[in-house]
């Protein structure tokens, strides 16, 4: 049998496309990671624009009603099914009732 004539990959070549790809992997998966991190950051402060929206929509209606107050709850009336809209840090967000404001803690590391 004559091997001269065969074609492929020896050994050495094989080592060497492994050990690339392994490279580019160790480079490659902390971006990915930091980019889900901004990607969920930026659903939280969407969320609060959101809320925030809903929260402007409500003292208008309250002072279209001659009653000009901020909501006492984010709940009930400003969101149909009751259900705030969650951060994906798995953060509650803080309301404060006498200016309108929704945030997350201060302690959150987003």
């Amino acid at each position: 049998m004559n091997y001269k004539n065969q074609r492929g990959f020896t050994l050495i070549e094989l080592i060497a496309v492994i050990i690339i790809l392994g490279i580019l992997a160790v480079i490659s998966v902390p971006k990915f990671l930091d980019l889900t991190n901004k990607s969920k950051k930026a659903q939280c402060d969407a969320n609060i624009g959101a809320i925030h929206s809903a929260v402007a929509l409500k003292y208008a209606e309250n002072a279209s009603n001659a009653v000009a107050a901020f909501p006492t709850t984010l709940t009930g009336a400003l969101f149909a099914d009751g259900l705030v809209p969650t951060c994906p840090f798995s953060v509650e967000y803080s309301y404060d009732n006498t200016v309108g404001r929704v945030a997350t803690p201060a302690h959150a590391h987003l």
